[in-house]
């Protein structure tokens, strides 16, 4: 299923984590979710998903909007139900009806809480609030929870935060030279969004650091006091010379569960990061942008999380308090593990699963009401249209194909009664696909092949041009492009053997020059394209699949004599016929008529049937000198 995520990066990190924690948990139950990062943070440090960065929408004109929402539209709208996900801040877009907006919702005041409920109704079809009644950070009244909890569409779904493996604290201990015993204790403002020199908060945060760390070095001499700046921690502001400065730390909770105490803006992913660290704090109580932080510090200090805030430290110096807190934070850590649970999260994520397509029942096979066939005018039909009397080659490609859903199910019956095969795109990362499934639709195994639509079908642009997957401007493929397609290959070689026939198609028809010889060093063996592309030579068969029968730029179906004349083009100039089809395009009925229409037109032309995999192999064959043979004994 395509679930897209759009983080609000640029102010604050913690929808860094949340969506990168969320993603990590649909995948455990076979979802392939993606990225939209809006800023320019690096993502790779915080998920592996394929991701694209778009502009930061709520500074961006209008223009930029309408575009970054028909992209993500477009991504989305790939399977159905279609999910985009958004943190916090509802963005400034408008998204097609039929596209299920959720938001995931950090603990703010009540009052944005309250103001964001008004305007969710009808915008976002399910808010999952990121903590719940029973967690140390929940910051709400027992009034304030029912009223949550009485939200239609609303469901809280627990904690979301990192943790770090032993072997990242380890990396961490060998990176800073932490020696066993060691005592650092770690100061921090965390990602909670921007930081000027003039914010009242950096200067009283820089007093209280400076005024703990003198504390802690009389007590503990040899002590370290690491200073982390993080993002948005002013470059100008003077930090004293009992600290050691670091820039950044992207694995934040591997460094806190090294240090011995911490000094933090209590922000909600910095004091769960201490928490399953057990690692004591003294939090700072700042001014964030609908932060409840000192509800947050007074629901920590009851559960008996927090030391005394003057000095001695408790945090740091009292092993009684510090054995304790290890204790209470432990108990938190058990009850709110840092991720929903799967199956519960899932559900309320993408809404109600339809039941999937019967497609064994007689009647999905049967010969549809408006099918013509009239073989005895075949010939004749010949003649109308100019053709030679040998059959014509027709082939059918199917693009953007992620599991056996209805529309999918509906086209290849109306394909089957006319006795036509078909040729799949599928997009790897996306697809359930599996030739068990194809078993029910194709079961002697003769009617379909399946080829790699790209790897998992992100629309990027670039200067506003057209989109693309792989940059057809490129002279050569870049590490994770040459990583995306080998993997790609490999999914579909173990999902569906028995019909992947080693093609490729570029997604957007955008095709860089490097991607023939790129996927024949992958072991493939043909590339189909919607354009033609005649006049270039490249090391493998590139086949003209044929004319689209989809608008793109004005969301239309094509007129079916538009349609006609763009294939009878193809056949002069390559010997075969085609078209293109979307599943998706033939949700209305209108557009299904339109669509049986075309197909009666060709079929009752005198067509033959072909896929893709079996023109390739006779242009390939075109390409292939005959041998030489020579005179007897030579």
């Amino acid at each position: 299923m395509a679930i897209a995520f759009l983080t609000l990066n640029g102010v604050g990190l913690g929808h860094l984590v949340r969506a990168t924690s969320l993603c990590r948990v649909l995948e455990s139950v076979g979802e392939r979710p993606v990225v939209f990062s809006q800023g320019i943070l690096p993502l790779d440090e915080y998920g592996g998903q394929p991701s694209r960065f778009v502009p930061t929408l709520w500074k961006a004109d209008e223009a930029t909007r309408l575009r970054v929402a028909s992209d993500l539209a477009s991504f989305a709208l790939l399977s159905q139900p279609a999910v985009v996900v958004e943190d916090t801040h509802p963005n400034p877009i408008r998204l097609p009806s039929d596209v299920r907006r959720v938001l995931v919702v950090r603990p703010t005041t009540f009052e944005y809480l309250t103001g964001l409920q008004q305007g969710c109704i009808g915008v976002f079809q399910q808010v999952l609030v990121a903590d719940h009644e029973e967690s140390p950070t929940w910051p709400y009244t027992a009034a304030e929870t029912a009223d949550i909890q009485s939200w239609a569409g609303w469901e809280m779904i627990g904690p979301v935060y990192r943790a770090s493996t032993t072997s990242e604290v380890e990396a961490i201990r060998h990176s800073y030279g932490i020696a066993e015993g060691s005592k650092v204790c770690v100061f921090s403002m965390g990602g909670g969004g921007q930081q000027q020199r003039t914010d009242p908060d950096v200067v009283a945060f820089m007093s209280l650091a400076t005024r703990v760390a003198e504390e802690i070095h009389r007590s503990d001499p040899a002590a370290r006091c690491i200073f982390v700046c993080g993002p948005y921690f002013p470059s100008e502001m003077p930090i004293g010379s009992g600290f050691e400065v670091v820039d950044s730390e992207p694995n934040m909770p591997a460094l806190l569960a090294a240090a011995h105490g911490a000094v933090i803006r209590a922000g909600f992913n910095t004091t769960w990061e201490c928490l399953v660290a057990g690692t004591p704090f003294l939090p700072f109580v700042g001014t964030n942008y609908a932060e409840p932080t000192a509800l947050r510090v007074e629901r920590l200090r009851a559960r008996d999380l927090l030391g005394s805030v003057g000095l001695p430290m408790t945090f740091w110096n009292d092993e009684r308090f510090r054995t304790r807190f290890r204790r209470q934070a432990a108990n938190a850590v058990r009850d709110c593990p840092g991720s929903p649970d799967p199956d519960r999260f899932r559900e309320p994520m993408v809404g109600r699963q339809p039941d999937p397509p019967n497609i064994t029942a007689a009647s999905r096979w049967a010969p549809h009401p408006s099918a013509r066939r009239t073989p005895s005018g075949v010939t004749a039909a010949r003649r109308r249209v100019g053709w030679p009397r040998r059959t014509v080659p027709m082939a059918v490609r199917i693009d953007d194909v992620v599991g056996l859903d209805a529309p999918l199910v509906w086209l290849l019956a109306e394909l089957r009664t006319r006795q036509l095969r078909a040729s799949l795109e599928v997009i790897p990362y996306l697809t359930t696909l599996d030739d068990s499934q194809l078993d029910d639709v194709d079961p002697l195994g003769d009617l379909l092949d399946v080829s790699q639509h790209g790897y998992a079908h992100i629309p990027r642009v670039r200067d506003h041009s057209a989109r693309f997957e792989f940059d057809p401007s490129a002279t050569l493929p870049t590490p994770k492009e040459l990583r995306d397609l080998t993997w790609g290959r490999a999914e579909l070689t173990g999902r569906l053997p028995h019909r992947f026939r080693n093609g490729l198609s570029p997604p957007f028809d955008a095709m860089p020059t490097w991607l023939p010889s790129a996927w024949r060093d992958l072991g493939g063996e043909y590339v189909s394209t919607v354009s033609p592309r005649q006049g270039s030579e490249t090391s493998l068969p590139i086949v003209h699949a044929g004319a689209e029968t989809w608008n793109w730029a004005k969301g239309v179906g094509r007129k079916n004599n538009e349609v006609t004349a763009a294939m009878r083009k193809q056949h002069r100039a390559a010997g075969h016929v085609g078209i293109v089809i979307n599943a998706r395009c033939l949700r209305s009925r209108c557009e299904r008529a339109r669509f049986i229409d075309l197909l009666d037109f060709w079929t009752n032309r005198g067509v033959t049937s072909a896929l893709l995999s079996e023109i390739s192999m006779e242009l390939q064959a075109q390409r292939t000198p005959a041998p030489t043979i020579g005179p007897a004994g030579v």
